[in-house]
């Protein structure tokens, strides 16, 4: 049975040029704010 290894640094540059990378921008639908705005809100209607 092999050693498993990992990719060489030179391999790795050649893939994050190709784009080849499991970097995930984080991105969300909303913001803080508004999250807390439709909260607030329904709490608020849900009171009157």
């Amino acid at each position: 049975m092999q050693n498993p290894q990992g990719l060489t640094e030179r391999e790795v540059l050649e893939r994050r040029g190709r784009g080849e990378s499991n970097a995930v921008a984080f991105v969300t639908s909303r913001s803080y704010l508004d999250i807390a705005h439709a909260i607030i809100f329904k709490l608020f209607n849900g009171i009157l």
